[in-house]
């Protein structure tokens, strides 16, 4: 069994993670609909680095100013291939596609790595 070499997590800072390599397998990266369409605009080198986009709390979509088409213009502008997963905690929605994702990743890496 794989695990990886190094987890690094970082709230609240969309800026300095992306910025450097500091030994990271797979940059993950998390934003939910509560703070807004904007993300991509806000920090471009977050979402252009990112290997896997998470949008969190998708339950709330309806109660809050957010835009998806805007934030997906965006992402798409800036990381055409990555995968974005739109999950929620109370629906239990997206949580198998992000396993799948890390699973197969690891599986990858275990190749390369070894």
């Amino acid at each position: 069994m794989y695990s990886f070499h190094n987890t690094i997590e970082n709230i609240g800072n969309l800026v300095c993670p992306a910025e450097f390599n500091i030994g990271e397998d797979i940059k993950m990266l998390i934003v939910t609909v509560t703070e807004g369409s904007d993300k991509p605009y806000k920090y471009p080198l977050a979402f252009e680095k990112a290997d896997i986009i998470i949008i969190n709390k998708w339950d709330l979509i309806s109660y809050v100013n957010f835009n998806e088409e805007y934030l997906m213009s965006g992402v798409k502008a800036l990381n055409p291939y990555t995968l974005v997963v739109r999950v929620s905690s109370t629906e239990n929605t997206g949580f198998e596609q992000v396993t799948k994702y890390i699973r197969k990743k690891t599986k990858t890496l275990k190749n390369a790595h070894f």
